[in-house]
Formats: structure tokens, sequence, C-alpha cells
């Protein structure tokens, strides 16, 4: 609509789109593109149980290779426990004045520049608000860069002709040091990617077998090393 061009046009000519910023003027700018850029129709599901049922839940990529929501959460799980950023332990070695958060896994269809997927990204996350604002928590933090610093940067190497490069590094945030200990549980639906084979591959560790008739359940024990 109108309305929404024009709230685009308040914002530096830019929109964001599956995480990339788009920056435009009067003469790019078109009706059509910013329909195709509101609406991608990209079916994405929100819980572990949705992706199990989905039809990318396991598929192959443009070279062949096995992808899918399953890998996606394999190698999210992988990347903690080979960092050794999470641990299993059992519900009753809990402090007592700890909660146990809830989680969930937030999951991402990544596109190429011909709009077709190439990455299914699942990120796990814990449910911060369940937490009591400077009494269990005290800081918010996010690892977004400010887009007008962004802008400052590149407007500098233009000028300055400077040469641009990137660097991604893959799930920096489980390498920092934390001296916070949190208690998850896993997300609901976790045993539905607990296939052996693929969590030995990914690094991600099975949670231990509870004795026949024990009632305890393990949990998820949060620190960076």
């Amino acid at each position: 609509t109108d309305s929404w061009i024009d709230n685009c046009y308040l914002c530096y000519h830019s929109f964001v789109v599956d995480d990339t910023t788009f920056f435009v003027d009067d003469t790019t700018w078109s009706t059509d593109y910013a329909c195709t850029a509101s609406f991608s129709g990209i079916d994405e599901p929100n819980t572990i149980r949705e992706a199990y049922k989905h039809k990318d839940w396991i598929t192959k990529d443009k070279n062949g290779v096995i992808t899918g929501w399953q890998h996606g959460i394999m190698d999210e799980l992988g990347s903690f426990f080979k960092r050794r950023v999470v641990r299993w332990i059992k519900v009753s070695d809990v402090p007592p004045d700890h909660k146990i958060l809830s989680s969930r896994f937030v999951f991402k269809t990544k596109l190429d520049k011909n709009n077709d997927p190439y990455r299914w990204r699942a990120r796990w996350v814990s449910r911060g608000f369940e937490q009591w604002e400077n009494k269990e928590f005290f800081d918010n933090y996010a690892s977004v860069c400010n887009i007008h610093v962004i802008k400052l940067l590149i407007s500098l190497a233009v000028y300055n002709d400077w040469t641009i490069s990137t660097t991604d590094v893959s799930k920096a945030f489980t390498y920092s040091k934390s001296e916070v200990v949190q208690y998850m549980d896993p997300p609901t639906g976790l045993e539905l990617v607990s296939d052996p084979e693929l969590a030995r591959k990914s690094g991600y560790e099975l949670p231990p077998i509870l004795p026949e008739g024990c009632n305890d359940r393990y949990i998820l024990e949060c620190q960076g090393e």
C-alpha cells in the first residue's frame, strides 16, 4: 500500500527482508518490488513438531547435500555441546534458588538472490520473559550493529577508495565467557531429532538414559566457558 511505502521512505529509504537491509532511492523503488518484499509467503514452522511434519524436514540443497530443518536443529545444538556451553544435568541437581526456564526453536529459511531456499536455520532460544527484571537479570544485549555505523563505514570506504571485506564467525556468541548459569528445559519435541548417528556427526550429546522407575528428568545447564 502507499502508506507502507511512505513508512519505508521515512526510514531512510531502507527496508529489511530476511535479515538483509535494502537501500533504495526514487529511481529504483517500485510498488511491485515492495509487494514482493513484503509478502514472501515462505512456510516456516513454529515448533519442532511442525518442523517434523514439514516438507523440508529432510531435503537437499542445489548441490545435492542433505539438509533441512532436522540438520539445522542438530547443527545448532551441536555447536553448544562442542564448545561446552551446555551439559545435561538432573533437575534434582538444580540449586533451589534458580529458576528453570523453558526454551524453543526459532526457524528461518534463508534465500539466495533468486529467492530459492538454500539454508534452513534453527535458533535455540530461552524464554527470557519468564525472568524478573532487576532480580533474575539485569542487562539486555543485542548483537546487531547499528545501521548508521554501517552507512558511515561504507561512506568512508567509498570516499577513501578502500576495499571492503566481510567476515562471518558462525555462532560467535558461544565463544564468549559467562559468569551466569542458566537452567533450561529442552524444547518440546526434541526427541524427534535425537538420531544417534546424526547426533554423533553434529557433536550433539544425547541425554543420559534414566534408570527404570526414576521420576527425575534431565535439563540443560548453560554457562559459556
